[in-house]
């Protein structure tokens, strides 16, 4: 056995197995293989917070949330975040295939009934639990918001002094029945929804504007900005809004010229800007003493959800290494507990994954979280595994390519260890330190001696 020196459990994995803890465990097996092993690799770990997270991107689809977290809640370990939302409202919208057509709004003698914000919850991503009433307030964003760019969770724009619309609300998972008039005639139907009335004052501007206000969203953004969602008062966790469906936006029920009930919906659908601005204040919480220390970092560190923490991770003498062929190489997680915490309400992220600088010194998935494609959590693995017999939970990486890239000088030492679709995620996980005492972070490596 090469005594090299590491401080993270690995486990690595070549084949689709469905068990991602079980995956290259017969190549650790090194009497029966002839194969070195080593789980004492040096590693330096630091909970860092980013620079800034990516919550909307109007040039690629694939970079736009399909959850929004929502609420301002204290966590008993990780401070206060504050989650509010941006929005666009646009012209509805007939479909057809991927096709997406205007249908401009016929207010011609109408009759204003009343205007509602609806917003489609996403109960599959609430976090906390959350089971008391939250508040919240509707601002009108009075500022461009440019449906094609990019904005970050740190973006702010100037709204309207006076709320337009506000409520008070139960996190409710059941759905909520409401009247449709899509197509002039009463349907009753149920779906999970928040429905916030809007001001009389808005309701009529809208219904009065001038037809070439309603030329196209870009004519009409120019008079309607957005809307600015914002959370009143402390929640006892974080709600989430999905706004992939098509059920999203500001409806106005009003009468047309023949006295029938009708509605017309501004979408919030894929071509507004969604933005998600996401606060964290870690001030007198558990984890400020952990910022950027990596001392603390031995012992224990701290990953997040939304825009809160990362874990960094350092090999700092991977370099020993040189000339050793990785037959496999698995990074272990333990998940750890602090005073105070409450595990059976505020649960660890189920997914995590691993990231790199490139040249450009921008962050890329490592080189196997890219090669396992759409089998992910088979190859790569990162999903939390259930602890037995009173062992901890923990994470399991399939670091193989990475860390022979890491050894032949291709790669950094550096890996940055995240939560998975971090932006939309609420969770967050204590984690055990590559100095814990009882259960260490470490890298196991399977390798052979060139």
């Amino acid at each position: 056995m090469v005594s090299v020196l590491l401080g993270l459990t690995l486990l690595v994995s070549w084949s689709a197995c469905t068990d991602p803890t079980a995956i290259g465990a017969d190549l650790l097996d090194e009497d029966r293989l002839g194969l070195d092993y080593t789980d004492t690799i040096t590693l330096e770990v630091t909970s860092i917070l980013p620079d800034t997270v990516l919550t909307f991107s109007g040039s690629n689809f694939a970079d736009q949330l399909s959850s929004f977290m929502f609420g301002d809640f204290t966590d008993p370990i990780f401070g206060r975040v504050t989650a509010g939302i941006y929005a666009q409202p646009l012209l509805d919208r007939d479909r057809f295939g991927t096709t997406l057509v205007s249908v401009l709004p016929n207010y011609k003698n109408a009759v204003f009934d009343s205007l509602v914000l609806v917003l489609t919850l996403d109960t599959a991503a609430f976090y906390g639990k959350p089971a008391l009433p939250f508040g919240l307030e509707v601002y009108r964003v009075v500022e461009d918001i440019d449906p094609s760019g990019r904005y970050f969770a740190d973006a702010s724009f100037a709204t309207s002094p006076t709320p337009i619309g506000s409520g008070t609300f139960f996190p409710r998972l059941d759905s909520v029945q409401t009247i449709d008039y899509a197509t002039g005639i009463a349907d009753t139907i149920s779906y999970p929804h928040l429905r916030i009335p809007l001001s009389t004052g808005l309701g009529l501007e809208l219904l009065q504007l001038d037809s070439l206000d309603y030329l196209s969203d870009t004519t009409f953004l120019r008079i309607f900005k957005g809307l600015y969602i914002k959370p009143v008062g402390a929640a006892d966790g974080l709600v989430a809004f999905n706004w992939q469906s098509l059920r999203p936006g500001i409806f106005m029920y009003y009468k047309d010229s023949a006295n029938v009930q009708r509605q017309y919906q501004y979408e919030i659908n894929e071509l507004s800007a969604r933005i998600s601005s996401l606060q964290h204040d870690y001030t007198g919480s558990p984890v400020e003493a952990y910022i950027n220390n990596p001392a603390l970092g031995e012992t224990q560190a701290f990953i997040q959800g939304m825009a809160g923490f990362n874990v960094k991770i350092e090999l700092p003498h991977i370099a020993a290494m040189q000339g050793a062929i990785v037959n496999y190489a698995q990074l272990e997680i333990p998940i750890g507990t602090l005073p105070g915490d409450e595990p059976g309400k505020l649960l660890p992220a189920v997914e995590v994954y691993l990231r790199a600088l490139n040249s450009d010194g921008e962050l890329e998935d490592i080189t196997d979280v890219r090669f396992a494609l759409s089998s992910r959590r088979q190859v790569f693995g990162g999903v939390l595994v259930e602890g037995t017999d009173g062992a901890p939970s923990y994470y399991r990486m399939n670091i193989s390519s990475q860390l022979a890239d890491m050894i032949n000088g291709r790669e950094p030492n550096v890996m940055y260890l995240q939560i998975w679709e971090k932006a939309q995620r609420g969770s967050r996980t204590i984690l055990n330190g590559p100095k814990h005492p009882d259960n260490r972070m470490r890298i196991k490596v399977a390798f052979t001696k060139s």
